[in-house]
C-alpha cells in the first residue's frame, strides 16, 4: 500500500513531492541535471606555439622550401615569413610554404605549422596578421608574408581555425576560434620613418606617406577579388570603374610594373572593330586594345589572360 506524498528540497533549487516507492529515483535524476549544469566545461584556450621577439637583421635573407614544389626560394629576414623562420628555431616547430600562387603574385602561402596542418575541406587553415590587420598573399603582393617588410616594434601573429571563418578581419572573432597561435614582435633596430611624394602633372602637390597611404584603398570585389583605387572612401559600399583603354592584357603576370592590379580572367567575348579590338572578360573587365596586338597574343574566346591596369585608374563613386 503507497503512503502519504512527501516533499523534499534538492539544494534550494528543485522541488517535488514524491511517494516513497519514487524518491530515490528522482531525487538522483534531480541532483544529475545539477551537477552536469554546474560542471560545464569552459572554451579551451589556443596552443601557443610561440610567443615573444624575435631578432630581424635588416639585409640578411634565408632560404625556404615549398613543400609542393620542392623549390628554394631567398627571402629577406625582416619580413613576417623571416620572422616566423626565426620563431621556429627558437620553439622548436617547423612549417610549410606552398608556391603554388608565387608565379601570379610572387607570394609564398603558408599552409603548415607543427602538426596544425591546412585542409581546404573541410575548411582548417592558418590566418596572419601585421599590426592586427589581416595578411593574404593570394593574388596579393601587398599581403604577401615573403614580402611585407617589418619594421622594429611590427607585431606579427599567425593563428589556427578549425573551420570556416566568416570574417578574416575580424581578429577578436579569429582568436575566439583560434586552437593554436604563434605570435612575435619584431626587432629589427630599423625605425619607421616618413617620407614626401611630389606628385607633378597639371599642378604639383607634395604629399606625405601617412597621407598617400591613407588615400588608397582595398576594394572587396565579387569572389573574393581585391582592387586598389586612390580613393577618399575609408568604407561602406562603392562602385568601381576602369576605362577599357587604361587596361592591359598580356599571357603572363606582369611582375616588377608599378600597377598594383593584375587580375586573371578568361576571354568570353572578342568584338572587332576595325584597328581595335573590344575584350571581354569572365571578370566582366572589358579592354580596348589595338587588332594587331589582339593578333600577336592569339587572343580568342577561352583564353586565359592578365588584365594589368593601375589604382589611379579606378574611378571610385558611392553606391
Amino acid at each position: 500500500m503507497m503512503k502519504q506524498n512527501e516533499t523534499w528540497d534538492l539544494l534550494g533549487v528543485c522541488w517535488f513531492t514524491l511517494t516513497t516507492g519514487k524518491r530515490l529515483l528522482l531525487a538522483m535524476l534531480c541532483i544529475s541535471v545539477t551537477v552536469a549544469a554546474l560542471t560545464m566545461p569552459a572554451l579551451a584556450e589556443p596552443a601557443v606555439l610561440f610567443d615573444g621577439s624575435v631578432a630581424l637583421i635588416p639585409g640578411e635573407t634565408f632560404n625556404v622550401t615549398a613543400y609542393n614544389s620542392d623549390t628554394t626560394y631567398t627571402v629577406n629576414r625582416t619580413t613576417p615569413l623571416g620572422a616566423l623562420d626565426k620563431a621556429s628555431t627558437t620553439g622548436g616547430f617547423t612549417y610549410d610554404v606552398t608556391d603554388k600562387n608565387y608565379a601570379t603574385s610572387g607570394a609564398l602561402l603558408l599552409d603548415n605549422i607543427g602538426t596544425y596542418l591546412y585542409q581546404k575541406t573541410p575548411r582548417k587553415a592558418w590566418y596572419a596578421y601585421v599590426n592586427d590587420v589581416y595578411k593574404d598573399g593570394y593574388n596579393n603582393p601587398a599581403g604577401a608574408l615573403n614580402l611585407i617588410e617589418l619594421v622594429d616594434g611590427d607585431t606579427f601573429e599567425f593563428y589556427y581555425v578549425d573551420g570556416v571563418v566568416a570574417d578574416p578581419t575580424n581578429l577578436t572573432a579569429v582568436i575566439a576560434a583560434a586552437s593554436a597561435a604563434v605570435t612575435t614582435v619584431a626587432s629589427t633596430g630599423v625605425t619607421p620613418t616618413d617620407w614626401s611624394l611630389v606628385l607633378d602633372g597639371a599642378k604639383t602637390e607634395t604629399v606625405t606617406k601617412t597621407y598617400f597611404e591613407q588615400g588608397l584603398a582595398t576594394i572587396e570585389a565579387n569572389a573574393g577579388v581585391r582592387i586598389y583605387a586612390v580613393s577618399e572612401f575609408r568604407d561602406g559600399a562603392v562602385k568601381v570603374f576602369v576605362r577599357p583603354e587604361d587596361i592591359l592584357l598580356s599571357e603572363r603576370s606582369s611582375e616588377g610594373s608599378s600597377a598594383r592590379n593584375v587580375l586573371r580572367g578568361r576571354i568570353v567575348e572578342l568584338q572587332n572593330m576595325g584597328a581595335l579590338t573590344r575584350v571581354r572578360l569572365d571578370s566582366r573587365l572589358v579592354a580596348l586594345i589595338t587588332t594587331q596586338s589582339r593578333e600577336e597574343l592569339g587572343l580568342h574566346r577561352g583564353k586565359e589572360v592578365y588584365a594589368t591596369f593601375k589604382a589611379t585608374a579606378v574611378h571610385v563613386v558611392r553606391e
